[in-house]
């Protein structure tokens, strides 16, 4: 079972990896387009100027998010058995798997489709503490845990 959680870990770990270099990647043609119109002459190149200044501003947020994920992700261990739903679990129910503890977009290992929670998360409350066997209730339906890993 500690295969499958270094693999869903590492695959959640090369999500935010990938993100970041991809943010980092479009920060630095913004800076250039920013560099090269440091003294627009019209306002066209003005324009584009504050626009690459907006979207630098936004992917800035997105890349500082995947970076605290990333330490999220660094402070699970592949090998901490878990008895009960907790930070850093990876819980089976009947319908959906699940990484809890940082919010990933669904990936795949293994042919199976997973989704990370954040510990903020509606759902991340009422998976938290839970054993397998037992049932909680999200948006009037009803799961139960299966696997803890």
């Amino acid at each position: 079972m500690n295969n499958l959680r270094k693999q869903v870990l590492h695959a959640a770990r090369d999500h935010f990896q990938s993100l970041a270099r991809d943010l980092e990647a479009r920060q630095q043609a913004h800076r250039n387009q920013i560099r090269r119109n440091n003294e627009p002459t019209d306002l066209d190149e003005r324009a584009q100027s504050d626009q690459a200044s907006e979207e630098m501003r936004r992917e800035n947020e997105q890349l500082i998010h995947a970076r605290e994920s990333l330490a999220e992700l660094a402070g699970m261990e592949a090998d901490t058995p878990h008895q009960q739903a907790e930070m850093g679990a990876i819980v089976h129910t009947n319908s959906n798997r699940f990484l809890l503890g940082v919010a990933v977009p669904h990936f795949e290992v293994e042919g199976k489709s997973y989704v990370g929670i954040s510990r903020n998360s509606p759902a991340y409350e009422k998976l938290h503490g839970k054993h397998v066997g037992e049932q909680f209730v999200l948006k009037g339906n009803t799961y139960k845990v299966k696997e803890i890993h």
